[in-house]
């Protein structure tokens, strides 16, 4: 199993300080969060991919989200919404990213008087973007939300519903660790969807909001999470704390046993 890290850190910060931050490190797995101060262009994915063969490393590519809804009710915010991401899955496809994150659609100010028609453009975005996807040799995986946001796919409920109306054929599942304590479900999604998941997000909370703090510093019960882990077919983690990020690398190297696979 490949243990990494995520980008999400260095959000706000110039580029340049992810090339330095993979130089440093001697992590060999990394998502790149296509977002903000680390947004991709050809020039920024040639700088990568010339890392990548210097260091033998693996990427990940972790979608825009900010104002990002790929099931609004206005079609010209979803267009947008679409184009970004759908701008974002052949940007993973140069990296040849072992997986694709996306975030789900999530409810607006109308979803009192059209909550069936949000959660169907939510499954019909999901649908095109893997079918995108699959055919940009990408894995797509679709992330669960943190609870008492606005955004779809926050239990694992709704990924059985989703799975009832789309299969798994174009996407796979992205657990987030700290957004399922947010929603007590931590367990139940690695034991619902232990041949679903696989990737895994790995922060902490105090399971009240999404905090992404240190590795063992919430009130996810790592061990057994390391176990349930293990027992999953998902092969690569990152780590996505935003604060004590050297820490909770080395106490998740710690859990699962290896940085990297045999």
């Amino acid at each position: 199993m490949e243990i990494g890290l995520s980008s999400l850190y260095l959000i706000g910060k110039p580029f340049k300080s992810l090339l330095e931050s993979i130089k440093l490190h001697d992590a060999k797995l990394w998502e790149v969060v296509d977002e903000n101060s680390l947004q991709l262009d050809e020039r920024r994915i040639q700088s990568l991919l010339e890392l990548k063969k210097q260091h033998s490393l693996r990427f990940t590519v972790h979608s825009p989200f900010a104002d990002v809804n790929i099931a609004s009710l206005v079609p010209e915010v979803r267009q947008m919404a679409m184009k970004r991401v759908e701008q974002s899955i052949l940007h993973a496809s140069q990296l040849e990213a072992e997986a694709m994150v996306i975030h789900p659609g999530h409810r607006g100010a109308l979803t009192s008087f059209y909550p069936i028609e949000e959660w169907r453009l939510n499954v019909d975005a999901i649908a095109r973007l893997g079918a995108l996807a699959k055919d940009t040799g990408v894995q797509l995986c679709l992330e669960n939300m943190p609870k008492g946001y606005s955004a779809f796919m926050n239990d694992h409920e709704s990924f059985n519903r989703i799975y009832d109306e789309l299969g798994w054929e174009n996407f796979r599942i992205v657990l987030d660790i700290g957004h399922a304590n947010t929603a007590g479900e931590v367990s139940t999604f690695l034991e619902t969807f232990s041949r679903q998941i696989a990737h895994i997000h790995a922060h902490d909370n105090q399971g009240n909001r999404d905090s992404h703090d240190e590795i063992g510093k919430g009130t996810v019960n790592w061990r057994t999470v390391a176990q349930k882990i293990r027992q999953s077919s998902c092969r690569t983690v990152v780590v996505e704390s935003t604060k004590g990020v050297e820490a909770s690398l080395e106490r998740l190297q710690q859990l699962l046993g290896s940085s990297r696979t045999p």
